[in-house]
Protein backbone atom coordinates (compact mmCIF):
# COMPACT_ATOMS: atom_id res chain seq x y z
CA UNK A 1 0.00 0.00 0.00
CA UNK A 2 1.34 3.41 -0.97
CA UNK A 3 2.25 5.71 1.86
CA UNK A 4 -0.26 8.50 2.54
CA UNK A 5 1.17 11.95 3.15
CA UNK A 6 -0.54 13.98 5.87
CA UNK A 7 -0.95 17.73 6.08
CA UNK A 8 -2.64 20.19 8.39
CA UNK A 9 -4.55 22.96 6.61
CA UNK A 10 -6.07 26.06 8.19
CA UNK A 11 -8.98 28.05 6.77
CA UNK A 12 -8.72 31.60 8.06
CA UNK A 13 -10.46 34.87 7.34
CA UNK A 14 -12.95 37.28 8.84
CA UNK A 15 -16.31 36.17 10.20
CA UNK A 16 -19.00 35.13 7.70
CA UNK A 17 -16.74 34.82 4.66
CA UNK A 18 -17.82 31.18 4.22
CA UNK A 19 -15.03 29.23 5.92
CA UNK A 20 -17.36 26.66 7.48
CA UNK A 21 -19.25 26.23 4.21
CA UNK A 22 -15.98 25.67 2.35
CA UNK A 23 -15.04 22.94 4.82
CA UNK A 24 -18.42 21.19 4.52
CA UNK A 25 -18.45 21.40 0.72
CA UNK A 26 -14.93 20.01 0.48
CA UNK A 27 -15.35 17.15 2.96
CA UNK A 28 -19.07 16.28 2.73
CA UNK A 29 -19.96 17.79 -0.67
CA UNK A 30 -22.85 19.63 0.99
CA UNK A 31 -23.88 23.27 1.15
CA UNK A 32 -25.10 24.25 4.63
CA UNK A 33 -27.67 27.00 4.01
CA UNK A 34 -27.47 28.24 7.58
CA UNK A 35 -24.13 27.18 9.05
CA UNK A 36 -23.62 27.96 12.72
CA UNK A 37 -20.79 30.35 13.57
CA UNK A 38 -17.63 28.48 14.55
CA UNK A 39 -16.81 28.83 18.24
CA UNK A 40 -13.04 28.57 18.40
CA UNK A 41 -12.36 25.85 15.81
CA UNK A 42 -13.58 22.70 14.08
CA UNK A 43 -11.81 20.21 11.84
CA UNK A 44 -12.50 17.42 9.38
CA UNK A 45 -10.34 14.99 7.42
CA UNK A 46 -10.37 13.95 3.79
CA UNK A 47 -7.89 12.01 1.66
CA UNK A 48 -7.35 13.15 -1.93
CA UNK A 49 -5.13 12.09 -4.82
CA UNK A 50 -2.44 14.50 -5.98
CA UNK A 51 -0.36 13.48 -9.01
CA UNK A 52 -0.54 9.72 -8.31
CA UNK A 53 0.12 10.29 -4.60
CA UNK A 54 -2.36 10.24 -1.73
CA UNK A 55 -2.60 13.02 0.83
CA UNK A 56 -4.80 13.18 3.90
CA UNK A 57 -5.81 16.74 4.67
CA UNK A 58 -6.72 17.63 8.25
CA UNK A 59 -8.66 20.82 7.59
CA UNK A 60 -9.24 23.26 10.44
CA UNK A 61 -12.03 25.84 10.33
CA UNK A 62 -11.15 28.72 12.65
CA UNK A 63 -13.40 31.41 14.10
CA UNK A 64 -13.06 34.80 12.43
CA UNK A 65 -14.38 36.99 15.25
CA UNK A 66 -11.83 39.22 16.93
CA UNK A 67 -12.56 37.71 20.34
CA UNK A 68 -11.45 34.28 19.08
CA UNK A 69 -8.19 35.49 17.51
CA UNK A 70 -6.09 34.19 20.41
CA UNK A 71 -7.75 30.77 20.09
CA UNK A 72 -7.29 30.61 16.30
CA UNK A 73 -3.70 31.76 16.71
CA UNK A 74 -2.79 28.54 18.52
CA UNK A 75 -3.76 26.40 15.54
CA UNK A 76 -1.12 27.94 13.27
CA UNK A 77 1.55 25.82 14.92
CA UNK A 78 2.39 22.78 12.82
CA UNK A 79 0.33 23.94 9.85
CA UNK A 80 1.41 22.85 6.38
CA UNK A 81 -0.93 25.14 4.45
CA UNK A 82 -3.34 28.04 4.89
CA UNK A 83 -6.38 29.17 2.91
CA UNK A 84 -6.79 32.95 3.29
CA UNK A 85 -10.48 33.52 2.58
CA UNK A 86 -12.45 36.71 1.95
CA UNK A 87 -15.97 37.44 0.74
CA UNK A 88 -16.09 39.19 -2.66
CA UNK A 89 -19.21 41.07 -1.52
CA UNK A 90 -17.54 42.37 1.64
CA UNK A 91 -14.81 45.01 1.33
CA UNK A 92 -13.88 44.76 5.01
CA UNK A 93 -13.14 41.06 4.71
CA UNK A 94 -10.88 41.82 1.73
CA UNK A 95 -8.87 44.49 3.53
CA UNK A 96 -8.77 42.16 6.54
CA UNK A 97 -6.62 39.70 4.57
CA UNK A 98 -3.58 41.79 5.49
CA UNK A 99 -4.28 41.10 9.16
CA UNK A 100 -4.33 37.35 8.49
CA UNK A 101 -1.15 37.55 6.43
CA UNK A 102 0.54 39.23 9.38
CA UNK A 103 -0.71 36.41 11.60
CA UNK A 104 0.82 33.88 9.19
CA UNK A 105 4.13 35.73 9.19
CA UNK A 106 4.08 36.04 12.99
CA UNK A 107 3.93 32.24 13.24
CA UNK A 108 6.78 31.96 10.72
CA UNK A 109 4.72 30.16 8.10
CA UNK A 110 6.22 30.76 4.63
CA UNK A 111 3.86 32.74 2.41
CA UNK A 112 4.12 30.10 -0.35
CA UNK A 113 2.20 27.77 1.98
CA UNK A 114 -0.85 30.01 1.56
CA UNK A 115 -3.56 30.40 -1.08
CA UNK A 116 -5.83 33.43 -1.44
CA UNK A 117 -9.51 32.53 -1.94
CA UNK A 118 -12.30 34.92 -2.95
CA UNK A 119 -15.59 33.27 -1.96
CA UNK A 120 -19.30 33.85 -2.80
CA UNK A 121 -18.82 34.70 -6.47
CA UNK A 122 -22.38 33.45 -7.10
CA UNK A 123 -23.62 36.75 -5.59
CA UNK A 124 -22.95 38.60 -8.83
CA UNK A 125 -25.12 41.65 -8.14
CA UNK A 126 -23.66 42.15 -4.67
CA UNK A 127 -20.01 41.87 -5.65
CA UNK A 128 -17.60 44.68 -4.68
CA UNK A 129 -14.17 43.07 -5.13
CA UNK A 130 -13.50 42.27 -8.78
CA UNK A 131 -11.08 39.65 -10.04
CA UNK A 132 -8.38 42.09 -11.12
CA UNK A 133 -8.24 43.78 -7.71
CA UNK A 134 -7.98 40.48 -5.85
CA UNK A 135 -5.40 39.15 -8.33
CA UNK A 136 -3.35 42.29 -7.82
CA UNK A 137 -3.30 41.71 -4.06
CA UNK A 138 -2.35 38.06 -4.56
CA UNK A 139 0.49 39.06 -6.90
CA UNK A 140 1.79 41.62 -4.40
CA UNK A 141 1.74 39.03 -1.62
CA UNK A 142 3.30 36.33 -3.79
CA UNK A 143 0.20 34.11 -3.68
CA UNK A 144 -1.94 32.17 -6.12
CA UNK A 145 -5.57 33.29 -6.28
CA UNK A 146 -8.74 31.24 -6.82
CA UNK A 147 -12.37 32.34 -6.73
CA UNK A 148 -15.01 30.00 -5.34
CA UNK A 149 -18.72 29.55 -4.86
CA UNK A 150 -19.68 27.03 -2.22
CA UNK A 151 -23.34 27.30 -3.17
CA UNK A 152 -22.69 26.51 -6.86
CA UNK A 153 -19.82 24.13 -5.98
CA UNK A 154 -17.41 26.08 -8.15
CA UNK A 155 -13.63 25.71 -7.69
CA UNK A 156 -13.89 24.49 -4.08
CA UNK A 157 -12.15 21.21 -4.88
CA UNK A 158 -9.68 23.11 -7.09
CA UNK A 159 -8.71 25.43 -4.22
CA UNK A 160 -7.87 22.56 -1.87
CA UNK A 161 -6.17 20.57 -4.63
CA UNK A 162 -4.01 23.56 -5.59
CA UNK A 163 -2.86 24.04 -2.01
CA UNK A 164 -2.32 20.30 -1.58
CA UNK A 165 -0.16 20.21 -4.72
CA UNK A 166 2.00 23.04 -3.36
CA UNK A 167 2.43 21.18 -0.08
CA UNK A 168 3.16 17.86 -1.82
CA UNK A 169 5.88 19.44 -3.96
CA UNK A 170 7.54 20.94 -0.90
CA UNK A 171 7.34 17.63 0.97
CA UNK A 172 9.19 15.97 -1.92
CA UNK A 173 11.86 18.68 -1.85
CA UNK A 174 12.24 18.26 1.92
CA UNK A 175 12.51 14.48 1.57
CA UNK A 176 15.18 14.82 -1.13
CA UNK A 177 17.18 17.29 0.97
CA UNK A 178 16.94 14.97 3.97
CA UNK A 179 18.23 12.00 1.99
CA UNK A 180 21.05 14.12 0.55
CA UNK A 181 22.01 15.31 4.03
CA UNK A 182 22.09 11.75 5.34
CA UNK A 183 24.20 10.65 2.36
CA UNK A 184 26.73 13.43 2.95
CA UNK A 185 26.84 12.59 6.66
CA UNK A 186 27.42 8.89 5.94
CA UNK A 187 30.19 9.74 3.46
CA UNK A 188 31.96 11.90 6.03
CA UNK A 189 31.59 9.21 8.69
CA UNK A 190 32.99 6.59 6.28
CA UNK A 191 35.97 8.80 5.48
CA UNK A 192 36.60 9.54 9.16
CA UNK A 193 36.49 5.82 9.95
CA UNK A 194 39.00 5.02 7.19
CA UNK A 195 41.33 7.74 8.41
CA UNK A 196 41.39 6.20 11.88
CA UNK A 197 42.08 2.73 10.48
CA UNK A 198 45.03 4.03 8.46
CA UNK A 199 46.34 6.08 11.39
CA UNK A 200 46.13 9.22 9.26
CA UNK A 201 46.62 12.71 10.52
CA UNK A 202 44.49 15.52 9.16
CA UNK A 203 47.50 17.25 7.58
CA UNK A 204 48.64 14.32 5.43
CA UNK A 205 45.45 12.49 4.51
CA UNK A 206 43.15 13.55 1.71
CA UNK A 207 39.81 12.42 0.35
CA UNK A 208 40.51 10.90 -3.05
Amino acid sequence: MARIARAKVLIVGDSEVGKTSLLHRFVDDKFPFRPMATMGSDFRKRTIEIEDSMMQLEVWDTAGQERYMSVASGFFRGSNGVLLVFDVTNVTSFTGIQKWVEEVEYHEIPIWKCLLVGNKIDLINERFIDYSLASSLAHRLGLSYIETSVKDDKNVQLAFATLAKQMMEQMKVNAFNQVRSISVFNLLEYDRSNRKKRGCRKWNCYIM
